[in-house]
Parts: structure tokens; sequence; C-alpha cells
């Protein structure tokens, strides 16, 4: 496989990278400390341009993400995918709001079934009460979001195209 570095960063190969994570919804979140490497595959969301994404803090990646913030991930599949490399960061409350309206947007299909024969007739009250069981202490969830730095974007069987991002 061939690699070749683009100098200049051009929008539309971010654009391409950015369109790929919104096409997609699940992650291969690699994590590493004491020279240990971990993959876990994970949901997340695009909140604007930022990944974010949820765990628990006792989790193998976790405890890696506290000692270690440098990740990778991939994304996508044969024959369009993108490696990326970048850094975590606690999500702010803005873009914890923003995932969690997308985690209820996708999961909203596996009750769709009960709205429409009137068992949630407010999905404004069963978003609030899905909001309120994420952000509750016995679920303990720590929010994040990858600030990317490097992405590695393959599409068909040509060289990966090596994109520096910006956020």
């Amino acid at each position: 496989m061939y690699i070749y570095v683009v100098h200049t960063v051009l929008s539309d190969d971010m654009n391409e990278v950015i369109r790929l994570l919104k096409e997609n919804r699940v992650m291969n979140l690699a994590t590493s400390c004491d020279d240990r490497p971990r993959s876990s595959i994970l949901e997340y969301g695009l909140v604007g341009n930022c990944i974010i994404f949820a765990t628990f803090p006792g989790t193998i990646k976790g405890r890696n993400i506290a000692k270690n913030p440098y990740v990778s991930l991939t994304v996508g599949g044969t024959p369009t995918y993108a490696a990326i490399d970048g850094t975590v960061t606690e999500a702010n409350a803005k873009e914890i709001e923003g995932y969690n309206r997308i985690l209820f947007e996708r999961h909203l299909l596996g009750i769709r079934h009960q709205i429409y024969y009137g068992t949630y007739n407010k999905p404004s009250e069963k978003y609030a009460e899905f909001k309120e069981l994420l952000m509750s202490e016995k679920m303990n969830l720590r929010y994040y979001k990858i600030v990317l730095d490097t992405a590695y974007y393959t599409h068909g069987t040509g060289p990966a195209k090596v994109i520096k991002m910006m956020e």
C-alpha cells in the first residue's frame, strides 16, 4: 500500500472524511496505556465536526483515555474508509446535549411502533426521560470529544490520502 502526504489541506478531502463520519454511527476506537493497546467498537455521534462518544470511566478504554488521551479510530468499510488519529478531551454541555439527541433519534426507531399505537404519544417527554437516564448518576457515563488531527482516507484501491484535519 502506498501512502502519500497532502501538503495543503484541501477542503474537499476534509469534507469527504466528514461525510464518511456522518454516514456511519459505529467506530472502532483504539486506546493504549502501558504499551497495551485496546480496540473497542462503539457508537458515536457527529456534533458539528466533532466526534462525541460516551463510556463508563471504569472500562479499559475509559482508564486508558484517562492516562493517555491519544487515540486512533476507523470508520467505514471497504472500499471507502478512514483511519483517524486524534486527542480525546471532555465534551462540553452543548456537545453532550447534541450527542444525546442523536442517540435518541437513532433509538427512537425502537419505540416508533409504541408511539404509533399510543403508548408514547409525547416524544418530547420520552426524550426527557431518555436524557434523564443518560445523565443520571446511576449511568455514570463520561462524555468525550475527539479532536481530529490526521485522517488517512482510502477510497477504492488507490493510495490513502493523508489529511491534516482542522477543528
